[in-house]
Formats: C-alpha cells, structure tokens, sequence
C-alpha cells in the first residue's frame, strides 16, 4: 500500500508557469486534470481558498496589476501568508521571499 501511495502522489501536481516579456507576459496554471486558465492572480491549494480572494481584492483596489509596486506585492503575499498561518498553525510562521526579475 505504502508503494501504491507514493507512486500516485508524484503525479499530483500543479504547476504555475511564468512568462515575462517587455510586451506579453503572463501568469499561468495547470493541474492534474489538465485544467489550465490565465489570471492576475493565482494560489494553489489551501491558498487557492483563503489567499485568492485577498489577493484579487488587493490588486482590484490598486487599479490592476501594472499600478502594484514591489513593496505592495511583499506586503500582500505576507498578508496571505498570515491568514494561512492562522488558519493551520502547524506549519512554521517564517517565510523567504524571492523575487523574480527580466
């Protein structure tokens, strides 16, 4: 049962794909099932429940994503990630940024 279960867990992922470019760029994601939608926003999992809306409420009342400073997306994902933290305290209250950059 142990090798049935974890042969099965590896083919549960979902990925999101980042494309940058001067023009067209775009934020992307894919699941197992093959569901694939583009979005200003996205969070996976738990996140997918709690994060997403705060998330769309944040960039909504700045204008759109293009008026979202570096220092606002810091603080919006350490406000996302308080609220997952509050809702599973198990898990560890630390989180590293990383910042990706053209």
């Amino acid at each position: 049962m142990t090798q049935a279960t974890r042969v099965t867990s590896d083919l549960i992922h979902t990925h999101i794909y980042i494309y940058i470019r001067t023009l067209r760029s775009f934020l992307g994601y894919v699941d197992l099932q093959g569901t694939t939608y583009k979005s200003d926003t996205i969070a996976t999992g738990f996140g997918g429940y709690l994060a997403q809306p705060l998330l769309r409420k944040a960039i909504e009342s700045r204008g759109g994503p293009q008026n979202v400073t570096e220092e606002d997306a810091i603080q919006i994902i350490h406000d996302c990630m308080r609220v997952l933290y509050y809702r599973d305290a198990r898990s560890l209250n630390k989180v590293n940024d990383g910042i990706i950059t053209r």
